[in-house]
């Protein structure tokens, strides 16, 4: 009952509890809603932000966004890849995720073996390509290749270890691995902004890439090597990869002051209550905390809670930032 005071609205689980939620809040930021909340947005009075994080080529995204168009008020982008997506005729704004410094920072020491080392931080999904990566370092016996679940989770693709590369399980602290490794790679077929690569950069490691996600906007951050490129082009650009300057690289306090100002511009005068909303708890996706941060870091009246759809149960709760 103390959370609920200090919230001012319900903590719970269920489509109830979302309702009590969204009924008291004049902004909510979704996430890709999904169906089975889609009706909550159907007769509410707030203002509604949705969010886009994936490119034409992922139809779950495009699909959110259409099915929830009707009582979409504004969409935000995470990259330039991602704007192709967004239904016409509803105003866009793009805001760059950002990687936070306290993300990439080394809490575990670890060994530094004796090869170096390249290392993938992402979730293990055929669009990523780990099998051609790991493809690459037979041609690398010098070298090792560190796969690492991206936060959230591994996923689907299973690659098998051999004596030089290594699978490790999802971590909530990249930057142990980060501070042991060479380069950081990315082969992947799309991206929605790239937060991984973006932390590997800020930890000041080389990063060699395919062109996507952020690296649309700021390709001289990284060794950009194309879709098509050869096992041996890719060996040769790991191989020479230094590391590069990072002043093009989003910045965590722009991506905060951005979304301060779009919510600002959205809340009523007077009103200082804001919701986030999304459609699973995969930490791959970060920028839904970050958000909320964002509002908490406001430092005015009201709360800010965050609701989530649990894509096992398929429940809905609210977990107080604040």
């Amino acid at each position: 009952m103390e959370i609920e005071q200090q919230l001012g609205c319900a903590v719970g689980s269920g489509v109830k509890a979302a309702m009590q939620l969204v009924a008291k809040v004049k902004v909510l930021v979704v996430w890709n809603i999904g169906p089975p909340l889609k009706h909550l947005l159907s007769g509410m009075k707030c203002k509604v932000i949705a969010v886009s994080h994936g490119g034409p080529e992922n139809a779950w995204n495009t699909q959110g966004l259409l099915d929830q168009a009707e009582y979409t008020d504004h969409i935000v982008t995470v990259s330039r890849a991602v704007a192709g997506a967004t239904p016409p005729g509803i105003p866009v704004t793009r805001i760059p995720n950002a990687p936070d410094p306290h993300n990439v920072r080394a809490v575990n020491r670890l060994a530094k073996p004796k090869r170096k080392v390249a290392v993938v931080c992402t979730r293990f999904s055929r669009e990523k390509r780990l099998e051609f990566l790991a493809s690459v370092f037979r041609y690398m016996p010098d070298w090792e290749l560190w796969l690492i679940g991206y936060r959230g989770g591994v996923g689907a693709t299973v690659i098998a270890e051999t004596d030089n590369v290594k699978v490790f399980p999802a971590t909530a602290t990249p930057g142990d691995y980060y501070a042991v490794a060479d380069v950081a790679l990315c082969a992947s077929e799309n991206e929605g902004y790239g937060l991984a690569s973006a932390e590997a950069l800020l930890a000041g490691l080389p990063l060699v890439s395919t062109p996507v996600g952020f690296l649309e906007d700021r390709p001289e951050l990284a060794t950009i090597v194309g879709h098509d490129a050869s096992v041996e082009d890719w060996a040769a650009a790991i191989r020479a990869a230094k590391p590069k300057p990072t002043t093009g690289l989003d910045r965590i306090e722009d991506f905060v002051s951005a979304w301060q100002r779009l919510i600002d511009s959205m809340l009523p005068e007077g009103h200082r209550k804001a919701a986030v909303c999304r459609s699973n708890i995969c930490g791959h996706y970060r920028q839904a905390e970050d958000a909320c941060g964002v509002i908490a870091a406001m430092g005015r009246p009201g709360r800010i809670s965050y609701l989530y759809q649990h894509p096992a149960t398929r429940c809905v709760a609210e977990q107080p930032f604040f």
